[in-house]
């Protein structure tokens, strides 16, 4: 690597809220506050098998949301938890978070950051979104059917050291990501990588597993098939997986009102989702995206080849996470546990389904299940 320029990140996902989260952040004044205190020294294509010196994120707590950052699990394929690290995190007040989004931002280069940035998108209608914003140094269209395009942007853009991942939104997300990945070995400078994914559900001891033939249990058996392509690439990765995100509720939040709006204003809407006896803790995607952020300003770090799990701070059932929504809206809106195979055709009809979950798809085939998923809940925008 050319010791007289910063490293490259390349975003692959960064039209979806989680790839937007990290590109704003990275253009905060706290990232270039951690950069200048943090900052690693530039680090040869031949290191990058080696974590020797690395040292630990330091000050994980104050992040933008509500989230805590609660274990550290070894390589992606092991399942035993190595260490926990419970991080109390404090949240920013409202208007701060609004600041933080709401200043035009400007080349990062310009602001100093030791970064170089560049976007992948691989919906077209959504390129407005980075020229509008202006968060990269450049985007590029990358189309996963046909690999040449990926090749062709690592080519084009110049040595790329990281990548940050969002899994795409497709039955063939497994596929594409052995795609992306290939590319990334043939590139041969790629240094590290961040993959979103998801946090397993874990039931109490004495309950049932989850049937193969569920929708949950393949939504989680192809994360953790992603996670095993990254552990298998001969590149280092940290792998995020992450509880799901506040901003998915709003739809059905948004759904719920609509639904009550419709019967003359005087019902309360329900917001469906699939828990009844589970519950789960909702993280800010503000909060993944400075965790993330750090993790390349401060490459290398002992995170390394491992999982980090991200939820929110309280573990809230159905009924106390909408009474939390319902008091910070005008109209009040209750909770409903519906079977996971019915919350699927919810989230088709608010335009937020994933294909995997589309009405009629083999993959809601099997009997439904009624208690907690903790999975579907997640950015299905980008996942």
């Amino acid at each position: 690597m050319d010791a007289s320029r910063p490293p490259t990140l390349f975003v692959a996902g960064s039209t979806s809220h989680t790839g937007l989260a990290l590109l704003h952040w990275l253009h905060s004044a706290e990232a270039l506050a951690f950069a200048n205190a943090h900052q690693a020294p530039i680090q040869t294509s031949s290191a990058a098998s080696s974590t020797t010196g690395a040292r630990p994120l330091p000050n994980l707590s104050g992040l933008s949301g509500l989230s805590k950052l609660v274990g550290t699990a070894g390589p992606a394929a092991a399942t035993a938890v190595l260490s926990t690290t419970n991080v109390t995190v404090t949240a920013t007040s409202a208007k701060e978070a609004s600041d933080a989004t709401a200043t035009p931002s400007v080349p990062v280069a310009e602001k100093g950051l030791p970064l170089r940035i560049i976007a992948g998108y691989n919906q077209v209608s959504k390129a407005h979104v980075l020229q509008n914003l202006k968060l990269v140094e450049k985007a590029v269209h990358i189309d996963y059917d046909h690999p040449d395009t990926i090749d062709d942007a690592f080519h084009r853009l110049g040595p790329i050291d990281y990548l940050f991942i969002v899994p795409v939104q497709s039955n063939s997300r497994v596929q594409y990501l052995s795609t992306l990945l290939d590319a990334a070995l043939r590139h041969r400078r790629v240094r590290y990588l961040v993959l979103l994914s998801t946090l397993p559900s874990r039931r109490p001891s004495g309950t049932s597993s989850i049937s193969q033939t569920t929708p949950e249990f393949l939504f989680q058996k192809e994360s953790r098939e992603l996670e095993r392509l990254v552990g298998r690439a001969a590149i280092p990765y940290t792998v995020l997986r992450c509880a799901p995100f506040h901003h998915s509720l709003v739809p059905l939040v948004e759904r719920a009102v609509r639904d009550a709006c419709a019967d003359s204003g005087l019902g309360i809407g329900a917001v469906k989702l699939p828990v009844r006896d589970g519950a789960f803790a909702p993280l800010d995607v503000r909060d993944m995206a400075v965790v993330a952020g750090k993790l390349f300003l401060e490459y290398p770090s002992i995170h390394m080849n491992k999982a980090l799990e991200l939820t929110g701070p309280d573990l809230l059932s159905g009924v106390q996470l909408v009474s939390q929504i319902s008091t910070g809206m005008s109209h009040p809106v209750r909770f409903a546990a519906i079977p996971l195979a019915d919350f699927a055709k919810v989230l088709f009809a608010t335009g937020i389904a994933l294909e995997l979950y589309q009405p009629g798809s083999q993959r809601l085939d099997g009997p439904a299940r009624d208690s907690s998923s903790r999975i579907l809940c997640g950015d299905a925008t980008a996942l």
